[in-house]
């Protein structure tokens, strides 16, 4: 399923799927019930610095809402001013 999307987008990037939900309950955005065939992970960005250290997250339950490019920036200026 993963490779498809990749070939049907003609994605540049690597897909990731996580089916144990590792990573999902990591970040603490698993949706349980979500999906048509069960749990799926909710709608969600990270800043993440060079360390691997999650400086903000952006998560929802409406997959509708994200945050705006513009949001983004205003948020990496505030870390950046530290």
């Amino acid at each position: 399923m993963v490779q498809a999307m990749a070939e049907k987008t003609n994605a540049t990037y690597e897909f990731c799927s996580d089916e144990s939900y590792t990573l999902i309950d990591y970040f603490g955005v698993r949706h349980n019930g979500g999906g048509p065939g069960g749990d799926i992970a909710r709608s969600a960005s990270f800043l993440v610095d060079q360390n691997g250290k999650v400086l903000r997250q952006f998560a929802t339950d409406n997959y509708r809402v994200r945050p705006k490019p513009g949001e983004i920036l205003e948020e990496i200026d505030k870390l950046s001013a530290r």
